[in-house]
């Protein structure tokens, strides 16, 4: 803390004067409890503040350093960060209740136990994002960078991370109700065990992509590019893997009962003692597929006609 550094008197009576906050040094200050209710903070420097407790409701933050501050059991309603720099800045036990958080960015963020929902995030970086036992609802995360993000122990309903950049992300045996991961990069990220039933994958990517003993019934994997992804033990009954790309893919003891496959091309998968009772790959590329175990008699018959048509090119 330094001699420039505002005490919390004076902070609140700035604060009192509805006044734009521009250009404060709050580094390393204590405003444990304090009101800033509606305050616009513009090029404020605030690394190491400490804010826990602190009446956040419908505050901006623009432009500024808020690396290693601390807003610890705070409630964040309608607060919007624009441009704003959060290295290791800990929000552990806040609120996110709606808000935008826009072209920020920060390394080791800990959101765990956060409360989050309705919150808009946009064009935002942030590496190693801790989400231990955060709940989150209701919130769109659009052209987000969030590598090697970090989850376990929650719930996540109607989540959607839309064109992302997820790569080693962590969601093993958490809840993904209705979450959505459309046209984002999954390389190396974990699913494992976790139950991600109507979930939606919609064009997205990814190398290496692990979904063992998954729960994704009704999940739609449509034009999803994910060749050797790991399907294993995973139950995929009713999910749509329309034209999507999951060659040397491993769905051994996977469960894809009435699962539509149409156009799916995944030459050389594995799909050893799979379930495919009602299964539809019609048109599907399946070349040197490993069908050892697996019921192929139960697959639904593919319609010759329908295929010559959709194939049929006319003469020149």
């Amino acid at each position: 803390m330094s001699e420039q550094t505002l005490t919390a008197d004076q902070l609140q009576m700035l604060v009192a004067e509805h006044e734009p906050l521009v250009g404060l040094d709050l580094e390393g200050g204590n405003y444990c409890a304090i009101d800033l209710r509606n305050a616009r903070f513009e090029r404020v420097n605030a690394r190491g503040a400490i804010f826990s407790q602190a009446q956040l409701e419908g505050c901006s933050w623009i432009s500024s350093e808020l690396s290693a501050a601390q807003f610890d059991d705070c409630t964040f309603t309608d607060v919007m960060l624009t441009d704003c720099t959060l290295n290791g800045a800990s929000l552990l036990g806040a609120r996110l209740d709606h808000g935008l958080w826009l072209r920020c960015s920060g390394n080791d963020l800990d959101l765990r136990k956060t409360r989050i929902k309705g919150l808009s995030v946009i064009e935002s970086v942030f590496a190693r994002a801790r989400f231990i036992e955060a709940s989150m609802e209701s919130s769109q995360w659009d052209t987000c960078t969030l590598t090697d993000l970090q989850t376990a122990q929650t719930r996540w309903s109607q989540a959607r991370f839309i064109n992302c950049l997820l790569e080693r992300a962590r969601f093993v045996a958490i809840v993904l109700h209705q979450c959505a991961f459309d046209r984002s990069t999954l390389t190396d990220a974990d699913f494992t065990g976790c139950d991600a039933q109507s979930a939606s994958f919609y064009q997205s990517q990814g190398q290496r992509v692990v979904f063992k003993g998954a729960r994704l019934d009704n999940a739609i994997f449509s034009n999803a590019q994910m060749s050797g992804a790991n399907f294993t033990g995973a139950s995929l009954n009713m999910a749509c893997l329309n034209n999507a790309d999951l060659s040397d893919a491993m769905l051994s003891r996977a469960s894809l009962e009435y699962a539509l496959c149409e156009e799916l091309h995944a030459p050389k998968a594995s799909f050893i003692d799979a379930n495919l009772n009602g299964a539809d790959f019609h048109g599907a590329d399946l070349a040197h597929c490993d069908w050892r175990g697996a019921n192929l008699d139960a697959i639904r018959p593919e319609d010759s006609e329908r295929l010559a048509a959709q194939r049929w090119l006319p003469a020149l």
